[in-house]
Order: C-alpha cells, then sequence, then structure tokens
C-alpha cells in the first residue's frame, strides 16, 4: 500500500519540481497537423488523372501486371481501366488517351506524375506534351514526391484491383471493359461523390458544361 501511495504522488512530485524550476507545463503540447486541402474541378472536362500501377504480382496468374488508369476528376468516372502483362509504353498510353478523346471529348488538361513515359529525360519539351499539345491539351505533372497531387487515381488503382480479385477478374485476362462500363461507372455509389454513381456526376450537366465531342451524345 504505501509503495502504491508514492508511485501515485510521482507525477505531482515531478510537476512541483518543474514548477520551481520556472516550467509553466510540463505536458507537451499536440503538434497540429496542417490539413490537406482537396480539389475538385467544377465541370467533367476539364482535369482528367492519368496513372500507371504496377509491376505488381499476381499469384493466381504468375506473372506480374501493369494497370493503367484515366479518370475524370469532377466526377470520379472512369475513363479507362487497362491490364499489360508488360511495362506500358508512352505509345500505348497516347494510344488509349486517343481511344477518351474520341469517346469522352478532350479535356482542357492531363495531370500525370513523373513517371519516364511522361517527361523528357534529357530536359526539353516531351513527345508526351508535345502531342497532347497538338490535340489541344495541356499536360500538368504533379509535384515530386507529392503522391497525393494524384490521390484520386492513386485510390483508383486500389479500389480496381481489389475488385478484380472480388469479381474473378485475373482468370480472364483482366478485360475490365464491363466492369468499367456496366459496374463502377453506372451503377457503384462512390463516396466521394455524395454517393452519385460517376456516370451520373459526368453526364448530369448540360452539353455547354462540358468541353466535348461525343460526350455531349451520352447527356
Amino acid at each position: 500500500m504505501v509503495q502504491e501511495e508514492r508511485v501515485g504522488s510521482l507525477p505531482s512530485t515531478i510537476w512541483r519540481i518543474l514548477q520551481q524550476a520556472g516550467e509553466s507545463s510540463w505536458r507537451t503540447k499536440p503538434v497540429k497537423k496542417k490539413a490537406r486541402k482537396r480539389f475538385e474541378r467544377p465541370r467533367p472536362n476539364d482535369l482528367w488523372q492519368l496513372d500507371i500501377k504496377g509491376p505488381f504480382w499476381v499469384k493466381e496468374q504468375g506473372q506480374h501486371l501493369y494497370l493503367l488508369t484515366i479518370i475524370n476528376d469532377h466526377s470520379r468516372f472512369l475513363l479507362e481501366s487497362r491490364v499489360y502483362p508488360h511495362p506500358i509504353s508512352q505509345q500505348e498510353i497516347l494510344t488509349r488517351l486517343k481511344c477518351c478523346f474520341q469517346n469522352y471529348g478532350h479535356p482542357r488538361q492531363v495531370l500525370i506524375d513523373n513517371g519516364t513515359q511522361f517527361h523528357s529525360m534529357r530536359g526539353g519539351t516531351s513527345t508526351f506534351t508535345l502531342v497532347l499539345a497538338q490535340e489541344g491539351v495541356k499536360h500538368i505533372r504533379s509535384r515530386v514526391f507529392h503522391p497525393e497531387t494524384c490521390g484520386k487515381v492513386e485510390r483508383q488503382h486500389g479500389t480496381t484491383v481489389r475488385e478484380m480479385k472480388r469479381l474473378g477478374l485475373m482468370y480472364c485476362n483482366a478485360d475490365l471493359r464491363n466492369y468499367k462500363d456496366d459496374f463502377y461507372n453506372f451503377f457503384h455509389p462512390h463516396q466521394g461523390i455524395g454517393l452519385q454513381t460517376p456516370g451520373e456526376r459526368f453526364m448530369n450537366h448540360s452539353p455547354k458544361d462540358i468541353l466535348p465531342k461525343s460526350v455531349t451524345d451520352l447527356s
């Protein structure tokens, strides 16, 4: 009992000694974390985000895969989701982007990280940037060591890989067209956009609010 009383009074004794030494408080103040700013473009085709995940190991198939994802920033609409069994080349990315332009219209900007496929290793303007400029699209890059800038497309990678496993898509050469068009975009409610589906939000604007070609036919 005596030992318990001594232990119980120890904090008070320490505090008294610190007060005598002129310490105003012996408790460490919590460090305030700077809140991250969330951004979202106001219209569907203001900004697209593009990223590559991989290589990631798929035990069921016994191989590494690479996932290309392109999403609409405003609506989280999944514009492209495609798996490759090899590193994805710049030309393959541009091919998929041009298909998205044909299907959904041209965005004002495309946001990409600093991967080697997207910038010139020798400095100057990259081929990727030049091709986008010819299409009237501005190529913008995220800051180095700031993956949160492309956070939406990074999260989409995780969602897609989880759904691939759940739906058994690993066993059909990872053809994600039905997943993208029939499930994710038009059936799956998204918490980040008020439980709307990405397709509902992407198309719930009048054509004049979208910077489009064929996307106006979908509204």
